[in-house]
């Protein structure tokens, strides 16, 4: 009896079961062109180039710098002002180099974050554009800007 039972229900619902255009409708098979055996691969293929295009976009997207230079990322000026005036009168205690200088002030932001968070971080990443700043310096400039 179970037997028959369950055919019968599965004749009803091939009967019943909805067209291809409908399950497409509802999102539940994918509209393609493709033979089922190559859709699997289509659909891999179309996540593939979703990402390498969201990749390019990111690449190409404006650093923080640019966008606050355009007024899209707000900066409090009190802020702005305190380094670069902070760092002039470090120029003159210390004589820094005017093309540190001027690098400096252009990225007042990042400068901000890195002597709050780590001025070891910081130190590395002076280091890496080469600016040459001793550790003992930093170390004062640390204390310096946060007095």
């Amino acid at each position: 009896y179970k037997c028959i039972y369950t055919e019968d229900y599965l004749k009803r619902k091939i009967k019943t079961r909805p067209e291809r255009s409908e399950l497409i409708r509802m999102h539940i098979l994918k509209e393609t062109s493709a033979e089922p055996s190559l859709q699997a691969k289509q659909l891999q293929l179309k996540r593939a180039r979703l990402a390498d295009d969201l990749n390019d976009k990111i690449s190409h997207r404006p650093g923080p710098m640019e966008l606050i230079h355009k007024n899209i990322l707000p900066v409090h000026s009190s802020i702005k002002q305190a380094i670069i005036g902070k760092i002039a009168s470090l120029e003159s205690i210390h004589h820094f180099h005017p093309s540190a200088i001027s690098w400096l002030e252009q990225c007042f932001d990042w400068i901000f974050f890195f002597f709050l968070s780590d001025p070891l971080l910081f130190y590395a990443f002076i280091q890496v554009w080469a600016l040459n700043i001793p550790l003992h310096l930093l170390q004062h400039l640390t204390s310096f800007l946060r007095a």
